[in-house]
């Protein structure tokens, strides 16, 4: 990072503008673990086994599920709360985040593709919230009261696990794009992908666990599904190999928390735009 990056200071009362202290870190990192978690329990549930005790491991399947995403949903939104600069409400920091990027921007601010430069990590961001709110809509079809909407809820699903991947994946070539040694260097090298690899192990583990929730899923659905064991348990088996991909994502995204981040970081926001994926490389 350039030396000269200037950080504005932001008030002890404002959570959402101090990312990187404590209360930030424990809120983003321990909903998105329990959420990984939730959704581990939920595609156990759809193994043969559970799957034949009855309605009641269906129905803790729906809630597991719908809370895992909503839980989700708010580690996204304060991540990408975070990564709005250029993108969305960012007045505060504006003059500041102008002047350390002016060398970055080939079009005016005013401009429609100075404002597509300016917003496209943050709707990186946005795209993965996208995502989760696609799982959470699903999810609550899971749930046995709306069993006649389940079909909708696993296309739904889909279309979340589709997101994520495509938000992953672009994470993962803004990565590729962004040089330590030439800020100025936009072209995609593979040996970028190294420069932070938690980061990296983060996206990718995440994408596999959507991935994985795209084939699990599809099987699910009434042309692919049949009540068998082996019917049963490969979606369900897939769904859990996801579940997992995202719960080693979640522990990556700890120990950056608590291992990685610095504490003289903790009280400032840091308004540098470059084209790394993990909250402007803010550790």
């Amino acid at each position: 990072m350039n030396k000269a990056t200037e950080s504005v200071s932001v008030t002890q009362e404002n959570l959402l503008d101090r990312p990187r202290s404590l209360l930030w870190r424990l809120f983003h990192g321990i909903n998105y673990f329990i959420a990984s978690l939730c959704f581990v329990g939920a595609s156990t549930m759809f193994l043969d086994r559970l799957r034949q005790a009855g309605p009641s491991t269906a129905a803790a399947a729906g809630w597991l599920y719908t809370i895992g995403s909503f839980l989700f949903l708010l580690s996204d939104l304060v991540d990408w709360w975070y990564s709005r600069l250029g993108c969305f409400c960012y007045k505060k920091y504006e003059e500041v985040y102008e002047k350390e990027n002016a060398d970055l921007f080939r079009y005016e601010q005013g401009t429609i593709l100075g404002q597509i430069t300016r917003a496209e990590i943050g709707f990186n961001f946005f795209l993965s919230a996208c995502g989760s709110v696609l799982y959470l809509a699903g999810s609550i079809l899971f749930i046995p009261c709306f069993e006649n909407y389940v079909v909708i809820g696993l296309c739904l699903v889909i279309s979340a696990s589709s997101v994520v991947v495509a938000a992953q994946s672009w994470k993962v070539y803004r990565a590729g794009c962004t040089s330590l040694t030439d800020r100025l260097d936009h072209r995609f090298h593979f040996v970028n992908l190294f420069n932070d690899i938690s980061c990296l192990l983060m996206d990718i583990f995440s994408g596999l666990g959507g991935a994985f929730f795209i084939v699990g899923t599809t099987f699910f659905l009434p042309q692919y599904y049949t009540n068998s064991p082996f019917g049963n348990n490969r979606p369900a088996g897939l769904c859990l190999c996801g579940s997992v991909f995202f719960t080693l994502s979640g522990v990556v995204v700890n120990y950056r928390h608590y291992y990685l981040v610095k504490p003289r970081d903790q009280d400032s926001h840091t308004v540098q735009h470059n084209y790394y994926q993990c909250n402007f490389r803010s550790y």
